[in-house]
């Protein structure tokens, strides 16, 4: 039986970041008459079902050759890519240093495919840096910021609907830091295999002093005010801590809570704090401000370009004088707008729009030679027996104690890293059409 042929197949790998808004790109998509289907990277890591029958394939973000062949892998039948590229906001030392196929570089065949922009940087970058063809770059602005707009505030759970659910007590002011201490807890197979630097070392021991002293102003302020509630909202590549559980035990107006999008709690939120989180665009866009803690300075190479001329906390003192009041956006808001293009008109509108363009022009088309479609089937086999094979190390040595073998522990370890980022990041199918529904009610409302 001849399978379905989708006119685009999104791809995900974050569900906190994209499930939201690849729904709400599916809803306009299908509005229009197009056939959509989601494919969930992490879950493929695992299943290796048979790639999909599709027109255009979309993915997340699209570097290199390597990105490239791994997004194709997923489909058959496409000859045209959309990127998403979710990580717009990058650090000093991703931008300066990826021309030489650095990963955050835009390189080889990667620079075929159709490129969306979250504002003007974006978009030079890509046209004078990378050499994409203008035709290929579009304006859009962040999807994701749509669903800080006002029609979209019945998206979400009220403040009293969240303190409910999570039981926090009403009443309370809800004062929420947005963590990016994901290289904490970091597995060092993982570290490997992404071939850290010695500026990424220096990050990771950064990320690990900051926590401490963060938790520490936390501790400190926790105990003399009562009004409210820190909660602590992990980032979604973030690993369990036994630091935070304890953390967790000893303070009542202290949770972790890793469950809703950003964008749930920002709205919710009294007040907010964050570290290096690309996160200050939803702050921005929700009409919010935002504090930056800042204990231990950041590297300029690691230093977001976003946040050159932030304002930060970099004290205690500081954090306790403004802890019951809000201050100014710590970033310049003539920067913002260069970093980010807010219009009238929605963005997955926008979006949408450049989709039925890509998808009707021959202009947009890859050519994929004989030898890609070889290096696809190929790196699928690999790729699925490198996989089961892990899994069998993994289930026989993952409780055994007396193992003593350095690398074979630090395998089992990144596969049961894996596993748990598979967890996180699954969703149903029924969760997925459940999400459409609600988008397809508020706007019609609307």
């Amino acid at each position: 039986m001849k399978s379905q042929k989708y006119d685009f197949v999104l791809v995900t790998e974050v569900k906190n970041r994209e499930f939201e808004t690849n729904c709400l790109l599916s809803y306009e998509l299908r509005k229009r008459r197009y056939t959509v289907k989601i494919v969930q990277a992490w879950e493929e890591a695992f299943k290796k079902s048979r790639p999909i029958n599709a027109v255009v394939v979309v993915s997340w973000s699209m570097y290199n050759d390597r990105t490239f062949n791994n997004i194709s892998n997923f489909v058959v039948g496409c000859n045209k890519m959309i990127n998403m590229q979710c990580e717009q906001l990058l650090s000093n030392g991703q931008i300066n240093n990826n021309l030489d196929n650095q990963f955050y570089g835009i390189h080889g065949k990667a620079k075929q495919v159709a490129h969306l922009a979250w504002g003007e940087k974006s978009k030079i970058r890509l046209i004078e840096k990378f050499g994409v063809k203008p035709q290929n770059v579009r304006l859009t602005g962040d999807i994701s910021l749509d669903f800080c707009r006002k029609e979209f505030l019945d998206f979400y759970l009220s403040k009293d609907q969240v303190c409910e659910k999570y039981s926090i007590p009403f009443g309370k002011k809800i004062y929420l830091f947005i963590s990016s201490f994901t290289m904490v807890n970091f597995p060092k197979e993982v570290s490997k295999d992404l071939n850290f630097r010695e500026s990424d070392m220096l990050f990771m021991e950064t990320s690990y002093r900051s926590q401490k002293e963060v938790l520490r102003w936390f501790d400190n302020i926790l105990n003399d005010f009562q009004e409210g509630i820190i909660i602590y909202r992990p980032h979604p590549a973030e690993r369990g801590s036994v630091v935070l559980q304890e953390f967790e035990k000893k303070h009542e107006n202290f949770m972790v809570i890793g469950e809703e999008s950003v964008r749930q709690w920002i709205i919710v939120s009294d007040k907010i704090y964050s570290w290096i989180s690309t996160s200050i665009k939803e702050v921005y866009a929700a009409g919010k401000t935002c504090e930056i803690l800042r204990p231990y300075p950041i590297k300029s190479v690691n230093e977001m370009e976003i946040f050159n001329h932030a304002n930060f906390v970099t004290t205690y003192e500081q954090f306790r004088a403004n802890f019951k009041h809000n201050a100014g956006f710590p970033i310049p808001i003539e920067e913002m707008k260069l970093f980010l293009d807010i219009q009238e008109e929605p963005t997955y509108k926008r979006i949408a729009d450049y989709f039925e363009e890509v998808i009707k022009s021959d202009q947009y088309n890859i050519v994929l030679d004989d030898s890609i479609k070889i290096i696809k089937m190929k790196k699928r086999l690999v790729s699925s027996l490198k996989t089961y094979i892990l899994g069998l190390i993994y289930r026989c040595l993952k409780d055994n104690k007396f193992l003593t073998n350095k690398k074979i522990r630090e395998k089992i370890d990144a596969y049961a890293y894996a596993l748990e980022l598979r967890k996180k990041n699954y969703f149903s199918a029924e969760e997925y059409e459940n999400n459409i529904r609600k988008i397809d009610n508020i706007l019609s409302k609307k």
